[in-house]
């Protein structure tokens, strides 16, 4: 009886887990929202067959720098817009880049009017690739460290809950001292 009992309760606390997303999750699910899209249809539109990549991201999975990549060409194809990568993963302000961030993080001066010689403009779309990714890299890299910080705090902390609930059982043994260990 007691290990149906605990079943049902892993098994409700996971279902829970399913359901919830992730603040950066819902800050994914208001993107594809603005781009007028479904989790469903915006996947598709970017590239993927299934929207498990895109479902995964909102619900705990960190986006990935090719996912990244897909969001952020969309939002600007759909919307002319350009969205903050910051924002998207940690939430810091501003939703949108203005000009001269953008200008900063890909490199992408506006020279449309400038006459390149030939396989700049390939040279140029390259080096912002490479900016972008680089970037999106540097996010994750961050996201990483504070979710690793996290989990160590909450090691200390059940480490402490350990150690207490180690003193309450010795404390127990010493009140009950003919009682032998049944188990």
């Amino acid at each position: 009886m007691r290990f149906k009992l605990s079943t049902m309760m892993l098994t409700a606390n996971n279902n829970d887990k399913k359901k919830t997303k992730t603040a950066q999750g819902e800050r994914l699910a208001e993107v594809i929202l603005e781009m007028g899209e479904t989790e469903r249809s915006f996947a598709l539109k970017v590239g993927y067959k299934h929207p498990s990549t895109v479902y995964a991201a909102e619900h705990g999975r960190i986006i990935s720098p090719k996912l990244m990549k897909k969001i952020l060409d969309q939002y600007e194809k759909t919307l002319k817009k350009s969205l903050n990568p910051e924002w998207l993963l940690n939430g810091i302000p501003p939703k949108l880049l203005t000009s001269e961030k953008k200008e900063l993080l890909t490199g992408n001066k506006d020279d449309s009017n400038r006459i390149k010689p030939i396989g700049q403009e390939e040279k140029d779309h390259s080096t912002r690739e490479t900016i972008r990714t680089e970037e999106s890299y540097y996010l994750l890299f961050k996201e990483k460290e504070r979710y690793i910080k996290a989990l160590e705090e909450r090691i200390e902390e059940l480490k402490k809950t350990i150690s207490f609930q180690e003193e309450c059982i010795r404390g127990f043994k010493s009140y009950f001292p003919g009682e032998k260990n049944t188990g």
